[in-house]
């Protein structure tokens, strides 16, 4: 019978040598395999590199990408529907008919007229032009191209495909990014004015800017917005090598 303790030193003998093999044979198997996440590292950390390029670059062309439109209105005539229409909407107010909001509009500017004394559909007329400048672009506040260097993963809003230099690019949705009505006055359009205090002229401004943004946006500035846009990168990014821009937006 082999003692215990020899049987042990036999199997010793024979299992280091085994040992050492296989963590040799594991070095030198896996050593690609560093090299290989080594790669992939170096190349993550390109594509982030690029990708926060081009978001930066892409905010700065938006900072310039502006449309206006110059928008004027007859008020209150341009916000009211036909005499005969008119009060039969009057009347629905009064038996607390549901309106839409364009007759909820009406009925308002109708009230206010009567407020300040002025009648209208009356022979002599009286009403006011107003004025309203309205600016679309691309509002990038809260959005990734606000500081491209913090996103955890910029790439995901750039695509690149540089064997067919494709260029795939998340947007942000155009906007209305200022809106002023000018204070014109009959000294800049030859015709009759309401008399009306400050106060009562920021009441109406109040009634009727956001219908008029309403008809602006209807009008199509933000289409063409979004247009000048695309226009200004496609421009930009072929200067840069890429053969075909694609936009993508996020809303």
């Amino acid at each position: 019978m082999v003692p215990g303790g020899k049987i042990t030193r036999k199997l010793l003998l024979y299992c280091i040598p085994l040992l050492i093999m296989l963590g040799i044979g594991f070095f030198i198997l896996s050593k690609p395999l560093f090299n290989i996440d080594l790669d992939f590292s170096l190349i993550r950390r390109e594509q982030r590199a690029v990708s926060v390029a081009l978001l930066s670059e892409a905010r700065e062309i938006f900072s310039f990408s502006t449309v206006e439109f110059v928008y004027n209105a007859v008020f209150p005539y341009d916000f009211l529907p036909e005499e005969e229409r008119l009060y039969i909407v009057l009347d629905k107010a009064k038996e607390g008919v549901d309106l839409p909001p364009e007759d909820r509009l009406a009925v308002e500017i109708f009230n206010f007229c009567r407020e300040i004394n002025l009648n209208i559909y009356e022979k002599a007329y009286h009403f006011v032009v107003i004025t309203a400048l309205v600016k679309a672009g691309f509002d990038l506040e809260g959005t990734v191209y606000e500081n491209p260097a913090s996103l955890e993963n910029p790439e995901e809003y750039v695509r690149i495909n540089r064997d067919r230099r494709i260029l795939k690019l998340k947007m942000p949705e155009p906007s209305i990014t200022s809106f002023v009505i000018q204070d014109s006055t009959s000294s800049s359009y030859k015709y009759p004015d309401i008399p009306i205090t400050p106060y009562n002229w920021k009441r109406l401004i109040d009634l009727v800017s956001e219908n008029i943004i309403d008809r602006v946006e209807e009008e199509g500035i933000l289409e063409v917005a979004r247009r000048r846009g695309e226009k200004f990168l496609e421009r930009f990014f072929n200067d840069a090598g890429f053969e075909k821009i694609i936009f993508v937006y996020e809303g």
